[in-house]
């Protein structure tokens, strides 16, 4: 096997401060030593038991810019870099206030300011040395939907020093044709290296060409998984989160030139859903080697009966799960092996990015 990641960042929106922590995980917490270990601790029908650790201490906080409505708010994206050195880690806010990490490193930096702000959770593709950040809502008419995130001189002649610097590029072609009306990104993939397959309701999927830095329809159906769908080059899959039920999919055929939908190769029973309900996020992280980190946001209402009434105590809690992937040992397909679950309980929490 390959190198695996070490860490599993954490950043958590903490509204009662405004503040956003940043925390690392050990990769190896999520993980049994063997596959024999993790299949003896669970059944199908019986999920593991959940540890509940310890926050670890933040590496560092972020704060975003305060407005004349309320305390600001910040969007995360990565990991991205130049070559192989993929290891930071972008935070916007609304005013377009941009500054990286840099997580091996631990440093701090500041990058230009979009022409545009982005809209609430846009969508982020890191691919080659660059990061194409596109607004998850398509407003007719926007044209400051869609950018890209990327590494050189300043456009500045009398100023040498490379740094990152956005730069827009042209939105989705079906912004502009006569009756569009609003509608948000469905399900989003890298396909070819270079391509990026975007799915909209009512619209279709169309593919960024990021080489010709151009925009094709690829067909009238969406493609069948929610979020970004990740992948996983040791088995020529993409692995994601399905858009019928939420549940872990992956599929091995998809591909900008696609005449039809493409159907799913597997769905796999998640046995943290059938513990908890009211999922306010799902995301899956790549960490090589055929491993992935599952990361679930829950939320849980509680009434609080008192003189007063009925009193509503709302309970965050964000459960990572880990999960690896084999070759089946029928010969055909993934097998997925589900391992450790660590649950991480929060007084107050709106969002969460996981990297």
């Amino acid at each position: 096997m390959g190198k695996w990641r070490r860490y599993v960042y954490l950043v958590v929106n903490d509204t009662g401060r405004a503040s956003y922590p940043l925390r690392r995980i050990a990769a190896s917490s999520l993980f049994y030593p063997s596959a024999n270990q993790a299949k003896s601790s669970t059944t199908h029908h019986t999920p593991m038991p959940l540890d509940e650790p310890p926050l670890p201490r933040p590496c560092i906080s972020f704060m975003p810019s305060r407005s004349s409505w309320g305390k600001g708010a910040l969007d995360f994206f990565g990991f991205f870099g130049v070559g192989k050195n993929k290891t930071l880690l972008a935070a916007v806010d609304y005013r377009g206030v941009s500054y990286t990490y840099d997580v091996d490193g631990r440093v701090v930096g500041d990058i230009a300011t979009p022409q545009e702000a982005k809209s609430h959770r846009p969508v982020s593709v890191p691919l080659g040395d660059a990061l194409y950040v596109l607004d998850r809502n398509l407003i007719p008419g926007r044209r400051g939907c869609f950018d890209a995130l990327t590494f050189g001189r300043a456009k500045d002649l009398m100023c040498t020093r490379l740094h990152w610097d956005w730069r827009s590029l042209q939105p989705p072609p079906f912004m502009s044709e006569p009756g569009y009306k609003a509608t948000g990104v469905s399900g989003y993939a890298v396909v070819g290296g270079s391509g990026i397959l975007v799915s909209t309701g009512d619209v279709g999927t169309h593919c960024f060409d990021t080489v010709r830095g151009s925009w094709d329809k690829v067909g009238d159906w969406e493609l069948p998984f929610y979020g970004r769908a990740n992948f996983l080059p040791e088995y020529g899959a993409w692995v994601g989160f399905s858009a019928q039920d939420n549940r872990i999919c992956y599929l091995t055929e998809l591909g900008a030139s696609m005449q039809r939908q493409p159907e799913l190769d597997m769905v796999w029973d998640d046995p943290t859903m059938q513990v908890y309900t009211n999922i306010l996020k799902s995301q899956l992280v790549h960490l090589g080697s055929g491993k992935l980190c599952v990361a679930r946001l829950f939320e849980r209402v509680e009434n609080e009966y008192t003189e007063h009434g009925n009193i509503p105590q709302v309970e965050g809690f964000i459960v990572l799960t880990g999960l690896v992937l084999k070759p089946s040992e029928f010969g055909r397909g993934i097998e997925m092996i589900q391992n450790k679950s660590l649950l991480y309980r929060f007084e107050a929490v709106s969002d969460c990015w996981v990297f």
